[in-house]
């Protein structure tokens, strides 16, 4: 495949589109990759009340964690293995920066909200298995 990511834990198999950086209209129910994400870092985002419906019940439920496989292929069909390392709650400003940052390492954010008015960025870093 080209463009599409893998959570089999969580039932996820979706297509991902481009949002680029300075898209001004707000995210419809897709998945998206984000074109402000710095290096080595695949920015996943949707909304909890769709596409990442099923993580944001995974972390509300408790049953996210550390360890989680993730498959993502790139627009040119390069398919690669992640794993969960951690995950963060931010609300989302300019402090959560450090989510869409550059790694030293291929990474993977996934983002999307949390809260009984979606206050709160579910920020899920990802690491690539295997090289």
């Amino acid at each position: 495949g080209r463009n599409h990511v893998w959570i089999p834990s969580l039932g996820i198999s979706r297509s991902v589109r481009w949002f680029p950086c300075e898209r001004s209209r707000p995210p419809d129910n897709y998945m998206y990759r984000w074109g402000c994400a710095g290096s080595n870092n695949v920015y996943l985002m949707g909304h909890a009340s769709g596409v990442m419906n099923a993580l944001h019940d995974a972390y509300v439920s408790g049953r996210l964690s550390e360890g989680m496989k993730a498959w993502y292929a790139n627009p040119d069909g390069k398919v690669r293995q992640y794993a969960v390392k951690w995950w963060k709650l931010t609300r989302p400003t300019t402090d959560a920066a450090w989510a869409w940052a550059s790694q030293s390492v291929p990474s993977m954010t996934l983002q999307t909200c949390v809260g009984r008015n979606n206050e709160y960025r579910l920020m899920v870093r990802l690491v690539v298995v295997g090289g």
